[in-house]
């Protein structure tokens, strides 16, 4: 069985048609997008069109989880990144209220897989753990409580793989948020082992930089530098 998984669009369509366009031609058993599809780029109800014309597991990303919850109901935002999501929030057309999922499983010949955007706690300001768990090993007794043999989730913004009493954590890098012309997303191929390997691809990224250069919204400067590598 064949598995592509991918995360944190974050409005970037010309990734996000790319890789749909790929994994509608190759075939795959399973297609699964771990959250983020909106905010930080310019792109979101776009995306949010697309992907949901195709048939994608859709699970809740934080930037999803605010739109849902209401903006003026998440109190752990600053003042920048408060400006950022409204204005997200008021581009967005395409209702996103049916998204229900946090957390994606599957079991293959005996092996449990999980999904997810990242760790959850129990807030209900923001029911999300903060990436600071990975900096000490707090990240290692939440990691644990999953019980699964493979993880995998997003938010991270990178990779980074983690095994610990031998179940394996897959941490996927955002497939929007790149500084160059190549998006990705994870293949998974499952028979009598698991092999995962990232698989590139070409992108428009002249399209999407003429997009975020012309168009104004809330703490530009910095998402196009941290996000883009645009100076």
């Amino acid at each position: 069985m064949k598995l592509a998984v991918f995360t944190d669009i974050h409005g970037n369509y010309e990734a996000l048609s790319t890789i749909i366009n790929h994994v509608n031609k190759n075939n795959y058993d399973h297609v699964i997008f771990l959250g983020d599809m909106i905010g930080l780029g310019v792109d979101s109800d776009l995306c949010l069109k697309l992907i949901k014309k195709n048939n994608i597991k859709f699970l809740i990303g934080n930037h999803e989880y605010y739109y849902i919850k209401g903006i003026e109901n998440i109190e752990s935002l600053d003042k920048s990144r408060l400006d950022h999501e409204i204005w997200v929030s008021n581009n967005i057309k395409t209702s996103i209220n049916d998204l229900k999922d946090y957390k994606y499983e599957l079991t293959i010949n005996n092996i449990k897989f999980t999904f997810l955007h990242f760790f959850m706690n129990d807030n209900e300001d923001y029911p999300y753990e903060h990436l600071s768990i990975l900096r000490n090993n707090k990240y290692k007794e939440i990691f644990d409580k999953i019980d699964s043999d493979y993880i995998f989730y997003g938010h991270l913004h990178d990779d980074r793989y983690d095994e610990i009493n031998n179940k394996k954590y897959y941490g996927l890098n955002s497939s929007g948020c790149v500084k160059d012309d190549k998006t990705f997303y994870y293949e998974i191929n499952v028979s009598n082992d698991v092999k995962v390997k990232k698989v590139y691809l070409k992108f428009d990224r002249k399209k999407l930089v003429s997009k975020l250069l012309s168009t104004e919204f809330p703490d530009k400067k910095k998402i196009l530098n941290d996000c883009y590598g645009i100076k």
